[in-house]
């Protein structure tokens, strides 16, 4: 079997993942944005290497690896710059809390279906464990006002 290599372009999406979207999402941030130059420096690479972080960003790959959407690129004309700044949106997703509580009560219709076809109905079921419920009370006889039984 074959070693799969990491690229540089897979280090540097890796990181931006990391250590710029990730932590904006926690915040809550609408967007967030990334300059080459701050990328170079915590990869620790040469200023040679902005061309190639400003294409692992700029490409469309990054943006739906995490579900970003490049808003605007500034720099020079080139955009290959270590002044190069991407900006990002970052859709809001509804809190899983949200949408668990939003589709809970739905999302339980049918959840006994087969249990109560198994065990002959839903009204099967229910006509049993009533009988099994008033059984042991049928031979006892009713309290009097006091609360004393007969």
């Amino acid at each position: 079997m074959r070693k799969q290599l990491v690229t540089n372009a897979d280090r540097i999406r890796s990181h931006v993942a990391e250590s710029y979207v990730a932590p904006a999402r926690r915040r809550g941030d609408e967007t967030v944005t990334v300059v080459a130059r701050d990328v170079l420096h915590d990869l620790k690479l040469r200023g040679d290497r902005a061309a190639a972080v400003c294409s692992a960003l700029g490409r469309p790959k990054f943006c739906k690896e995490q579900g970003l959407e490049l808003v605007h690129v500034d720099g020079p004309r080139s955009k290959q710059s270590t002044t190069t700044t991407f900006t990002f949106r970052i859709p809001q997703r509804p809190a899983v809390g949200d949408r668990a509580r939003r589709h809970a009560v739905r999302d339980l219709r049918g959840v006994g279906k087969a249990m109560f076809a198994a065990l002959g109905g839903g009204e099967q079921w229910l006509r049993r464990e009533r009988e099994a419920f008033t059984e042991p009370y049928l031979d006892v006889a009713p309290n009097d006002r006091r609360g004393r039984a007969d």
